[in-house]
């Protein structure tokens, strides 16, 4: 509660405010991802990690209303996570939220000020929605730090696909080049915007691949042009393959060698 983000938003006679705690860096998941618990005889294994939400009404809401402010309050949080672009902890995908989430919908029955949609299309809507990811985002920054520069890093950007400092370490023999003059040159690259953005193209290229929105011809074309303009070796072969995942662990495997390759540049 030290780092609850408090936001209000209003429109003529409505008033929104959204209470928010967060954190994600523990228990983040994106939905319809393999589950590793399951209720039995009433009992659960509590997890670390929850965006509470505590969404005020200033108004009389019926019970439709509260239920679609509920799902508006729910996408709104989905999407600021996914615009700070937070890594799901069980897979390479981004994370839309945490499997503890909590939000609560109060409405003031008393209000004088009566209202029956609270959808996308709706101001109560936009006012839920806006209130909410502020909320959200300022909460995960004062818990956890990420924001946008936190997110301008290469191994930011490519760690929920596996390449980290110590995947791209593996890639040097003992010997070749010491630790700290290794982890001098990989600092000096590590945030460089030119190499962030193009690196932040290349994560979206595999996120699309597992989508199913590219095939390996499309995803090996542009991958190669990515990997060109980032200065890196573009000597390697997407075998053909109807297997997204197996297109998709060899273009990390080239990422990974390029960036080894930049660090020997250095």
């Amino acid at each position: 509660m030290d780092n609850v983000s408090i936001h209000t938003g209003t429109y003529a006679d409505t008033t929104v405010t959204a209470a928010v705690t967060g954190g994600i860096d523990i228990n983040g998941g994106r939905v319809g991802e393999t589950a590793s618990w399951h209720e039995t005889d009433g009992k659960f294994v509590y997890a670390p990690g929850t965006i509470n939400i505590l969404l005020f009404v200033e108004a009389d809401l019926t019970e439709s209303g509260l239920v679609q402010a509920m799902v508006t309050c729910t996408e709104a949080r989905t999407a600021a996570v996914q615009e700070l672009l937070a890594p799901s902890c069980y897979s390479s995908g981004i994370a839309t939220g945490s499997g503890t989430d909590g939000i609560i919908v109060v409405s003031d029955a008393r209000s004088g000020v009566k209202l029956t949609s609270s959808g996308k299309h709706c101001k109560l809507g936009e006012l839920i929605g806006r209130t909410v990811m502020t909320s959200v985002k300022e909460a995960l920054f004062l818990q956890t730090g990420i924001c946008a520069a936190q997110q301008l890093n290469i191994f930011r950007r490519m760690g929920r696909f596996g390449v980290t400092e110590e995947s791209i370490r593996e890639l040097f023999p003992d010997g070749e080049l010491p630790v700290i003059e290794f982890r001098e040159r990989l600092n000096r690259i590590s945030d460089r915007h030119d190499l962030v953005v193009y690196t932040a193209l290349y994560a979206h290229l595999l996120d699309e691949l597992q989508w199913g929105l590219f095939d390996g011809k499309d995803a090996d074309m542009a991958a190669r042009g990515l990997l060109v303009l980032m200065n890196m070796d573009t000597d390697f072969r997407i075998p053909p393959s109807n297997d997204p995942a197996g297109t998709i662990d060899e273009m990390v495997k080239a990422y990974r060698h390029g960036i080894a390759g930049l660090v020997r540049d250095k």
